[in-house]
């Protein structure tokens, strides 16, 4: 089900995502700060989407490292450096957003498998000094706004969802209270973070966390979870695995699983990572996103990929409350376009709907429980997680890919003049 967002709302995130006339950290288009970010962005388009870049394409020029867009931003990347431009703001919130996205340039063009090596090393080189110069250090990561929080204080939201009103935007409160309603799911025994196709697209550069709430509260969600744990047979034979034994397991979760009841809400909060001044990993408080679905339909009555059965609620980051300590969380339509990264690959979770992963009916479509996109779980137990150890796996999980090490590379060929502190 489509939601429905306020046109005022609807239309502060388009101008939040528009590149083409930036005034994101100054009325001023021409500050350094807005003309680097709109260097990094490119134009809003819902018609013209940027494909995904197959294996294939990898071994053929990338034309934005190129042409103008390249010229472009090296030009800007080389004006901010040479004016010293991370001088001209202290505010926490500012220097965490803008240091976000040149990390995220950072990381893409940075992928070993592209070609142009050259272009993508000059780029990224630059960026690793500006994300050093703009680094907090801890007091100043704590100090950031907690968007989540404010913006649930701030009663914009109603906390809870309206049967009558299917799309009617809300906002939960104490979604990562440990002793409240809603209960954080751990991927599996591995150490690996949930969600982790997620944390993959986002390049481990957020913590995600997968939540679920049972109509009739926690004690119930954590009685559910263990019946679901005992079930004598989790897997059956997955009737695919011979057709297409390269692409499937041979195991699948059993049709037969016990169901939550209607009403089972699930939801994925996205928490931003950033480097401080020591060069280490911090996850903060700040919500990128926060993603939730309603199974308006009783799971033993539905039928898989009918949109019917949940409504589905998405969340982002709004920087003028964000900036402002003032909610910084905006109600977001999936049909709205945003501005992509110039340098930035498309994905599935880009372009996708949420039914398009999760589908499938009741528990099947919690894909931290099924594993759909990768092999099927060591255990059928399913207990509680803690936001410690989901942050603790994400870390580790981006402390083991190349993009991470090659940071560090060029932070430590940096002169001690390089970090701001």
């Amino acid at each position: 089900m489509k939601v429905l967002v306020p046109l005022l709302l609807s239309l502060a995130v388009l101008a939040e995502a528009h590149a083409g006339d930036v005034t994101l950290f100054d009325a001023d288009p021409a500050h350094p700060w807005n003309r680097l970010y709109a260097a990094l962005y490119g134009e809003t388009s819902a018609s013209q989407p940027r494909e995904p870049r197959t294996a294939a394409k990898w071994d053929e020029p990338d034309e934005r490292l190129a042409g103008k867009e390249y010229t472009d931003l090296l030009a800007e990347l080389d004006a901010f450096l040479g004016k010293h431009a991370e001088r001209l703001s202290t505010s926490p919130p500012r220097r965490a957003l803008l240091q976000s996205a040149l990390w995220a340039t950072f990381d893409q063009v940075s992928d070993p498998r592209g070609v142009e090596r050259a272009p993508r090393i000059a780029i990224a080189r630059r960026c690793a000094e500006i994300i050093r110069r703009l680094a907090l250090s801890d007091a100043e990561i704590d100090s950031l706004p907690d968007n989540y929080a404010s913006t649930v204080k701030s009663g914009v939201f109603p906390a809870d969802y309206d049967t009558a009103q299917r799309e009617r935007v809300f906002l939960p409160p104490g979604m990562l209270d440990s002793k409240g309603p809603w209960v954080m799911l751990l991927s599996d025994f591995d150490s690996s973070p949930a969600a982790i196709q997620h944390v993959q697209a986002a390049q481990g550069r957020s913590a995600f966390y997968v939540l679920i709430k049972l109509p009739a509260g926690r004690d119930a969600t954590l009685r559910y979870l263990r019946t679901l744990a005992a079930y004598p047979q989790p897997y059956v034979w997955n009737e695919y695995y011979a057709p297409y034994p390269y692409a499937r397991s041979p195991m699948q979760p059993n049709p037969d699983l016990p169901q939550f009841p209607q009403g089972t809400q699930v939801a994925l909060m996205r928490r931003m990572l950033l480097v401080n001044s020591r060069d280490e990993l911090v996850v903060t408080h700040v919500t990128q996103s926060l993603q939730m679905r309603v199974y308006a339909k009783d799971p033993k009555q539905a039928t898989a990929g009918e949109l019917e059965n949940q409504d589905f609620f998405e969340f982002k980051l709004s920087t003028g409350g964000f900036f402002a300590n003032q909610g910084g969380l905006l109600a977001h339509d999936r049909q709205q376009a945003e501005a992509p990264m110039k340098f930035e690959e498309q994905s599935m979770f880009l372009r996708g709907a949420c039914n398009d992963c999760h589908g499938k009916i009741g528990i099947h479509s919690v894909n931290t429980y099924t594993h759909s996109f990768g092999p099927p779980r060591s255990t059928p137990w399913f207990e509680p997680a803690t936001q410690e150890y989901q942050d603790r796996y994400t870390l580790e999980w981006k402390k083991r890919d190349y993009s991470w090490g090659l940071l560090q590379g060029f932070f430590a060929a940096m002169p001690a003049s390089a970090n701001r502190h």
